[in-house]
This record gives structure tokens, C-alpha cells and sequence, in this order.
């Protein structure tokens, strides 16, 4: 995609990863729309961004939010929740309204259909390291599945015919931890943890880079130079 790829929408734009795609589109000046569940979670985001409100769950108010957008960074996903007294992740559990099908499979299933109903041109979609171990720590947590529910959304997206980019991060670190040196592999061979941060900016290239076209790939960090070019980053895969 190019410069003047219009009106970006992110998906899950309050969330720690979705507002750094935010206010780094803002940022670079490229006009973007943040698609939140409610206007109160969006009273931090930087000044000038649009705001959407729409739950992913209600597939008419997804499809208008995403009316004369150009691209699409899906950023969703279900947060569990600690039991009064838990003590680690077999301890927590998912919200009724807020499991892993409800918002990884349904919720993104209704923002991938919307995207091509609306003439979107590029979906990028954040999902997760080890995806095909059905047997991961995260599948147990809340007996929600997340990451079969993540694969579903994932193939569906593949299926759609959209241009899209899968980007599978390693364990998300926080804003404090200095950006690293990228790496990028398939088949979950990879173990690791990358900064949100970075995640964010591997998304926003991908929107432009042809270099990452219809690809999934897992992406970590390691200790060396920041990463700045994405293209050869993407090329790799």
C-alpha cells in the first residue's frame, strides 16, 4: 500500500497494543479511526484521532465503522481475569461476554467479513506464538482454547481473499524494554518475547509493505541493533 493508503482502523484501539498503533499512525499523520467498545475508553487517545464505537459482537455497527477505511489492524483479543484469591493462570477465567470465541473467533470473523464487505484493501491481524501446540499454557487458561480460537480467525482470514498480514508474537513486554533486534519464523519454531511497542511498528509496515503480503509468520526479539527495515524483515518469510 502506499502513503496515501486513506483511513486506517484499528481494532481494539484502547488495548496496550492497539493504542500504540494508534498514536503511532497518528504520529506519521496517517488519518486513523479507533474502533472501541465504548467513547469513555477512548478519552485517552491522541487529539484528531475518529472514534468508532462498536461492540465486534454487533455485525451492522462493525461494518459502518469500518465504512471508506482503506486498511484494518485487528488487535483484539479476550483478557482473562483472576479468581478472589488465584494465585497463577490456572486460577483465572474469562467474563461471559468476553471469552476467547466471543472475541477472537466471532468478534474477528464479523471485522474480516465487514472488511471486504467495505472494500477494505489490507487486514493485519495480531495473533500469537504457539498457535499449533494445542497443549499450550494459554489454551488451559479458563478452559477457553484462546489459541484454537486464534487459529479459526486466522484461517478465516486466510480464506477471505483479503490481502492480509498474520503476525504472531512471542510473550507481549511492556514500553520500558528497549527495541531489539527482529526475528521472524513459521511453524512455531520460535520461543521468545518482543515488545509491544515493536509489535506495533511490524504492523503499520506491513500495511505498506508488499513484502508481507498474504504471509503468517511468529515474531520475536533478540539482543542486537533495532530493526528498521521491514521489508527485508518481511522478505525473510
Amino acid at each position: 500500500m502506499s502513503e496515501d493508503q486513506g483511513v486506517v482502523v484499528v481494532a481494539g484501539a484502547t488495548g496496550r497494543t492497539g493504542v500504540l498503533c494508534v498514536e503511532k499512525l497518528a504520529a506519521a499523520g496517517t488519518p486513523v479511526r479507533a474502533l472501541v467498545r465504548s467513547r469513555e475508553k477512548a478519552a485517552g487517545l491522541p487529539k484528531g484521532v475518529e472514534i468508532a464505537v462498536a461492540d465486534t459482537s454487533d455485525r451492522q455497527a462493525v461494518r459502518q465503522a469500518l465504512e471508506g477505511a482503506t486498511a484494518l489492524i485487528i488487535a483484539t483479543s479476550a483478557r482473562p481475569q483472576m479468581k478472589e484469591g488465584g494465585r497463577g493462570p490456572l486460577d483465572m477465567y474469562y467474563p461471559e461476554d468476553g471469552t476467547p470465541e466471543k472475541i477472537d473467533y466471532q468478534g474477528q470473523v464479523n471485522l474480516i467479513d465487514a472488511a471486504k464487505e467495505a472494500g477494505v484493501k489490507k487486514v493485519v491481524l495480531i495473533s500469537s506464538l504457539g498457535i499449533t501446540n494445542p497443549d499450550h499454557i494459554l489454551n488451559k487458561i479458563g478452559n477457553g482454547r484462546i489459541l484454537e480460537w486464534k487459529m479459526k480467525s486466522e484461517d478465516h482470514l486466510r480464506a477471505s481473499g483479503l490481502d492480509y498480514t498474520i503476525v504472531r508474537p512471542g510473550h507481549l513486554e511492556g514500553q520500558n524494554h528497549p527495541p531489539r533486534t527482529l526475528v521472524v519464523g513459521t511453524g512455531d519454531t520460535l520461543q521468545g518475547a518482543v515488545s509491544r511497542e515493536q509489535v506495533a511498528d511490524v504492523c503499520i509496515a506491513a500495511l505498506r509493505s508488499p513484502a508481507a503480503r498474504n504471509k503468517t509468520f511468529e515474531l520475536i526479539s533478540v539482543e542486537g541493533p533495532p530493526t528498521t527495515d521491514y521489508d527485508a524483515l518481511f522478505a525473510q518469510v
